[in-house]
C-alpha cells in the first residue's frame, strides 16, 4: 500500500533545481541495480548509506543529478564520510577529555576509534588507494 503523499510532495516531483530534480523510489532502485552492489556503508557500520541518501533527499528536496553516476556517488559518500567520522569522533575525543565517567570511558573510546578508523577507510577511498 502507498504511502499518502502531501500536496507539496506532489507538487515537487518531477521538478526541481539544476542541478537537483527528483528521482522515485523506482529510479534510485534501478540506478543502484544497474551499478552493481556498492558498499553498504563505513566499515564500523556506523555511517550508512542509507542515512546519507536520506540526508540528500531532504536537504536537496530529491536525488540531484550526479546521483545517477556510480563513481561519483561512490565519491561522495566517501566525502560525507570522512566529514561525519571526524567531525563525530572529534566530539567524543572532546567529552573524553572533559572527563567521561571511567564506566563508559571505554566505550566511548571505542566509538571514536571505529569512526578515526571509518575517517581513514574515506581517505583511501578519495585518493584511491583502496583500488585493486
Amino acid at each position: 500500500m502507498r504511502e499518502r503523499e502531501s500536496p507539496v510532495a506532489k507538487q515537487r516531483e518531477g521538478e526541481g533545481t539544476a542541478p537537483f530534480r527528483s528521482l522515485g523510489v523506482a529510479a534510485v532502485a534501478a540506478l543502484l541495480a544497474a551499478d552493481g552492489p556498492s558498499s553498504p556503508g563505513s566499515p564500523s557500520g556506523l555511517l550508512s548509506r542509507r542515512a546519507w541518501e536520506a540526508e540528500l533527499a531532504r536537504v536537496h528536496g530529491g536525488m540531484p543529478d550526479w546521483y545517477a553516476s556510480g563513481a561519483e556517488r561512490d565519491r561522495r559518500f566517501a566525502r560525507w564520510v570522512q566529514a561525519e567520522a571526524k567531525t563525530l569522533a572529534s566530539r567524543l575525543d572532546r567529552l573524553l577529555d572533559a572527563g567521561v565517567e571511567p564506566a563508559l570511558s571505554c566505550h566511548v573510546r571505542a566509538v571514536a576509534a571505529a569512526l578515526w578508523a571509518d575517517a581513514d577507510w574515506a581517505r583511501r577511498c578519495l585518493d584511491g588507494s583502496l583500488e585493486e
